[in-house]
């Protein structure tokens, strides 16, 4: 009996000394998950994601999904976007909609990265309906719908994306397009003359005076119309800048004054 119970002492002890092995080797999979880079880190997630049950393993997908975003692998991030984006609409993980919404953003720009546009779109919608506040996904949606000719529904991305802090060049470049686009040349001026500071590339710098030149054309400001084409001309190919350059220099001549109609002579009686 003193036997049998010192064996199954041994055995228990067998069995915790295991446990504590694994309980080791979780932890420091773990931390290589959170905290390493490259393929130990790829490794080390992907242990995780192996080992513990299907309803758990989100967070691990999320860190693996971003050392493959580090290391450029675009498929392999995608393909862990698409399992935690079928694990969120499944229901089987319940998120609030903040985190829904981030997981949403996160596919939109693997898609993008993946040339995949209109998956990236769909993703960008879902994220802006769960109260995305991510200035880029509101931006993705904007050019869409600015390429759609939906010029209102693009402003309106446009601004959100601005007030979510998205404020780089491109932005400003396309709500004055959106704006050039519905007719409204004050307020596509008033957007794209603030890019005149920001323009660096000779393309954008091109493009913005050639815009510009555009809307002082329809506000009738002639001189600034010639001056901005001409600009837009010397910094690359522009289609349409010589013939609004000829229209201004024709508005811009003097007119020739009337001649005063001679006077008629009365008779003297």
């Amino acid at each position: 009996m003193k036997k049998i119970l010192v064996r199954a002492g041994v055995g228990l002890g067998v069995l915790i000394l295991i446990a504590l092995i694994a309980l080791i080797l979780v932890r420091k999979r773990t931390a290589e998950c959170r905290q390493g880079q490259g393929s130990v880190a790829i490794e080390a997630c992907s242990f995780l994601i192996n080992t513990f049950p299907k309803d758990a393993i989100l967070p691990y997908l999320d860190l693996r999904r971003g050392h493959y975003a580090v290391a450029g692998a675009k498929l392999a991030e995608l393909e862990d976007m698409k399992r935690m984006i079928a694990m969120v609409e499944s229901g089987r993980v319940p998120l609030a909609d903040p985190l829904k919404a981030a997981i949403y953003e996160k596919a939109a720009e693997a898609y993008a990265k993946n040339n995949n546009k209109e998956e990236a779109l769909k993703a960008a919608d879902k994220a802006i309906q769960l109260g995305s506040r991510d200035g880029s996904v509101h931006m993705m949606r904007g050019l869409a719908r600015l390429e759609a000719e939906k010029y209102a529904d693009a402003i309106a991305d446009f601004k959100a994306a601005e007030g979510f802090g998205y404020k780089q060049l491109q932005l400003y470049m396309s709500l004055g397009a959106a704006h050039l686009g519905a007719a409204d040349y004050l307020s596509a001026y008033q957007v794209l003359k603030k890019c005149e500071g920001m323009a660096a590339a000779p393309q954008d710098v091109g493009l913005i005076n050639r815009q510009l030149g555009l809307t002082s054309f329809e506000l009738k400001s002639y001189q600034e119309a010639l001056d901005h084409m001409t600009k837009a001309l010397l910094a690359g190919p522009c289609p349409d800048c010589s013939a609004v350059i000829k229209m201004s220099q024709e508005f811009l001549k003097p007119k020739p004054k009337p001649r005063a109609s001679p006077r008629k002579r009365t008779r003297r009686r």
